[in-house]
Order: C-alpha cells, then structure tokens, then sequence
C-alpha cells in the first residue's frame, strides 16, 4: 500500500463532515477499519472511506434539521417519531437504542436536537452529558433528558448539567415541541 492510497484522521473526518475525534471512536468502535502507524497514528485505506462515505451518503440535507431520540424501549422510540413527525417541522428523525449508539449517531448527524432518556443499558444517558460536555461536540444543540427517576434519584446517580432540562415521563410531548420549534426558529 502506498501513501496515496491512504488517509489520515483529519483527512477523512474532513471528507465526510465529521470531527477527527468521532473518526478516532469509529475506528475503535469497528465502524470504519484502519491501522496504525509505528508511531500509533490512524491510516484508512481508500477504499474503506469511499465505503464509509457512500454509507453516509443519506444524511439530511436541503433545510432539514435532525432530532436524535435516545431512548432504550422500542414502544417508547416509535410514539417519539409518531409524535415529532405530526409536528410538520423540517426535521428528520433518527434514533438509538442506548447511549454508545447515541454517541455515534451524534457524529454521525451532527443533530440539532437530542432527547436523551437517562437510564438505559450499557452507557446511560448521564454518561452521554458528560460526554457531550466534555467534548463540546453539540454545544450549540438542543439537548433535553427524560426520565422515570424522581430528582432525588437523578441527583444522586450524577450531576446534570445546567443547560439540559429534564422532563418527567411520562413524555411532555407539548413542552418538547415547545422547545425544539424555538430552538430550530433560532438557528
């Protein structure tokens, strides 16, 4: 393999709309396939970020927005796009099953909007903020939480930052739709 067959992280995070680091997780999580350098820097073979970008190739576009539901119960994740999709906002919507996958669509979108469920298996959505917050990665997005736990609870799992509000389940589909139209006008 020669070096013109090859690309570096900031290269293909370049090519395909990304930040580096979210190439970094996808090469860790097994989403794109590369290796690395004696040094320990990423090498992509071309034809694994054609591959990629052709699988990107259906992200929104033409004035839409993308809300991101992360929420773990299947029932729950179907009412969330039955109810966001009645709003006739320019959004499309995508949604995870647990927080990992959360973590990757946010990379993989870049959504305006989450709505992030906290208790969930494998990552939970308190691991999720402080990701995000972390990271800066959605500073200029929307995100919310939504739970069963009391704010007792909430309070004693982990710290939520101030910027997120958290809503109560049942789904306060009104408030949400408050929030993201006021949101999504802003932009």
């Amino acid at each position: 393999m020669t070096d013109e067959n090859l690309y570096t992280t900031q290269q293909v995070a370049d090519l395909v709309g990304v930040s580096s680091r979210t190439i970094q997780l996808w090469a860790a999580a097994g989403v794109i396939n590369a290796w690395k350098t004696p040094g320990g820097h990423r090498r992509f073979p071309e034809a694994e970020v054609q591959r990629l970008r052709r699988e990107l190739g259906g992200e929104s576009s033409g004035g839409r927005h993308t809300i991101l539901v992360v929420e773990d119960e299947p029932d729950l994740q179907m009412l969330y796009r039955l109810s966001i999709e009645s709003w006739n906002l320019p959004v499309d919507v995508v949604t995870a099953q647990d927080g990992y996958e959360g973590l990757l669509q946010i990379g993989l979108h870049r959504p305006q909007v989450v709505i992030l469920d906290l208790m969930m298996p494998k990552t939970d959505g308190f691991r999720v903020l402080e990701v995000l917050e972390s990271s800066g990665e959605l500073e200029n997005a929307l995100v919310m939480a939504v739970s069963a736990m009391s704010t007792e609870e909430i309070r004693d799992k982990g710290e939520i930052p101030a910027s997120i509000t958290v809503y109560p389940k049942p789904i306060p589909f009104g408030a949400i739709r408050e929030r993201v139209t006021e949101h999504l006008r802003n932009l």
